[in-house]
């Protein structure tokens, strides 16, 4: 379409005005319009090479922030992680450039320790120990105890695997089957129409500075 309307504007034009009636003729009137078609064609060429990747680009990397948002709201309601933080941290989006136009999704799929459910800052304790058991966000660990992990990274919330003392297993949010599913139903069904509308936005508003 560009490379029509370029040779079509670099040729010469012909208005003409038609008097009424039957006397046409004598009310002809031909004005010559001569165009310099060396601007238009700069400003085809910064379309071509300028604008509309630069609006690829940013339309993909909003494509892909949105289904982030979304992707963490929704893993997080369906697992009931709480708060929403445990799964936004889980996300990595990888920016799209001019010269790789192409936006990425990362999911780290690991499971959520229980004794970080309800914490609103990073690798702070969110779990509390109770009487009965323990009480971890939205969640109850009944008979459940925090202990320090011999194992490294700090407390954990602690269960009997069996009616022994050992062994003891840590309480997890498992999430990688409901992450899973949740993104890959919202890049298949959402980010066409996504892009589609990000990307018609960037244009308009980058055309309309062409010129300026």
């Amino acid at each position: 379409m560009i490379a029509a309307i370029g040779k079509t504007i670099g040729k010469k034009l012909v208005a003409e005005a038609i008097g009424g009636g039957s006397k046409a003729a004598a009310g002809r009137l031909a004005i010559g319009v001569e165009v310099d078609t060396k601007e238009v064609e700069q400003m085809l060429w910064r379309i071509n090479q300028d604008v509309v990747p630069r609006a690829t680009v940013s339309a993909l990397n909003k494509t892909a922030r949105k289904l982030k948002t979304l992707g963490i709201r929704e893993t997080a309601d369906a697992t009931g992680v709480t708060p929403q933080t445990l799964i936004r941290e889980r996300y990595r989006v990888g920016s799209a450039r001019l010269a790789r136009p192409e936006a990425t999704i990362r999911v780290l799929l690991r499971a959520v320790p229980a004794i970080r459910l309800g914490s609103t800052k990073k690798d702070a304790i969110g779990a509390r120990q109770g009487e009965r058991g323990v009480t971890a966000g939205n969640r109850s660990y009944p008979s459940a105890w925090i202990m320090e992990s011999s194992r490294g990274g700090g407390p954990q919330v602690f269960h009997r695997l069996g009616r022994e003392r050992f062994p003891v297993g840590v309480h997890k949010v498992v999430i990688a089957e409901t992450a899973r599913a949740i993104n890959d139903r919202l890049v298949t069904s959402n980010s066409r129409e996504l892009f589609n509308g990000y990307v018609t936005h960037e244009l308009k508003w980058r055309l309309g500075n062409v010129s300026r």
